[in-house]
């Protein structure tokens, strides 16, 4: 089996996301029922505080607007210990847990010099913004299938997003003169399960998350035949090669066991 073993994300070729990435998928009435269920765009999942690695997607900056986040700011919240990055310095800290108030206490970054003017920016206002913190909430994307994490100060000003990998349904990006499937093709990760629309069969299978780490498969489908069976597989044994993760620009990457990557997937537009 042909795989793919590139970062399309920061290749200089143009990207192209598949035809059908705002989802409307036609009916083929001929066609038998597929034994894996699709994936559902614009249901939003709240997942766990807890015991989930949150990459930061958007922060306050100085200039009271939103930017987005650089590479590698994370944050992890487990048994009233905070560890993270904000991507350029590790985080350690404590926070406290009351029903739906959350706070940051004792916030320490190692002490590593950042070169990026960019990254600079984004850990002064992770440092700056984590202290004034006192709730959460789990709030719908606009125009996204998918749920931010956003931490909230005391004057109900949402000034950090985070996202998961799981709860989102995404599609995968190509580039340049490579083979596109036709139709709709996604995958989502939720509740140990991974599933979603291959070229030809929906498919589902299970999926298992340790931080950073990622394990899916084996992805079982109905077998139905279409001319992009060749492409199906491919993508079906991209995912089944994935062994951890990362985000670049809001982008997911899934990462073969030596670290490189397999391909980039983008966060499926509902088209509100």
């Amino acid at each position: 089996m042909k795989r793919s073993n590139r970062l399309l994300a920061a290749a200089t070729m143009p990207f192209l996301l598949l035809p059908g990435a705002v989802l409307a998928q036609s009916e083929d009435p001929g066609s038998a029922a597929p034994s894996a269920p699709a994936a559902s765009p614009g249901v939003a999942t709240q997942l766990p505080l807890e015991g989930m690695r949150w990459h930061l997607r958007e922060y306050r900056a100085e200039d009271g607007g939103m930017a987005g986040a650089s590479d590698g700011a994370w944050i992890r919240l487990d048994g009233g210990a905070l560890t993270g990055s904000t991507g350029c310095n590790d985080l350690a800290g404590s926070y406290t847990l009351e029903g739906d108030t959350l706070t940051f206490t004792g916030i320490t970054p190692t002490e590593a010099s950042c070169l990026d003017g960019d990254l600079v920016a984004q850990e002064m206002a992770v440092l700056a913004r984590l202290p004034e913190v006192v709730s959460f909430a789990f709030q719908p994307a606009r125009g996204r299938d998918a749920t931010d994490l956003m931490l909230v100060d005391a004057g109900d000003g949402s000034h950090l997003a985070f996202v998961s990998i799981q709860g989102r349904t995404y599609t995968p990006m190509y580039g340049g003169d490579e083979p596109m499937p036709e139709g709709i093709v996604t995958v989502r990760f939720e509740n140990g399960m991974a599933s979603g629309e291959g070229p030809c069969n929906a498919f589902s299978g299970p999926f298992t998350q340790d931080d950073l780490s990622v394990a899916i498969g084996p992805l079982e489908t109905a077998g139905k035949a279409c001319p992009d069976a060749e492409l199906e597989t491919e993508f079906l044994g991209d995912l089944e090669l994935a062994r951890s993760y990362d985000f670049q620009f809001g982008d997911l990457i899934l990462l073969d066991e030596q670290g490189a990557p397999i391909r980039t997937y983008a966060v499926v537009s509902t088209g509100s």
